[in-house]
């Protein structure tokens, strides 16, 4: 789980997930106020994450699988991708460059 760069508090799971720091780069820290960023290779891994739910793609195209098997991996490696992110975030008291 994250912890903060400033006080060292190590955020929840749900602090993360319904913190700003989801859908942007930056979050307050629910213990110290202060701003936090993702870093650089957070911010990386996180991109790689969200592509997981486009691996069933290939495979029902490779093998020419259904449509009713593709949607029900989807989602499960969606929400699984989606649930362990923040377990994979961490935070600097300044914002870095990505590359």
């Amino acid at each position: 789980m994250p912890v903060c760069d400033s006080c060292k508090q190590e955020w929840s799971w749900k602090e993360t997930m319904s913190g700003s720091l989801m859908w942007k780069s930056k979050a307050k820290c629910p213990y110290c106020g202060e701003e936090q960023y993702m870093t650089a290779k957070s911010k990386r891994q996180s991109s790689m994450m969200s592509l997981i739910p486009v691996v069933p793609m290939s495979i029902t195209i490779q093998f020419g699988l259904s449509v009713f098997l593709y949607l029900p991996m989807v989602i499960v490696l969606g929400l699984l991708a989606g649930s362990l992110a923040p377990r994979y975030i961490k935070l600097a008291s300044y914002e870095e460059p990505l590359w």
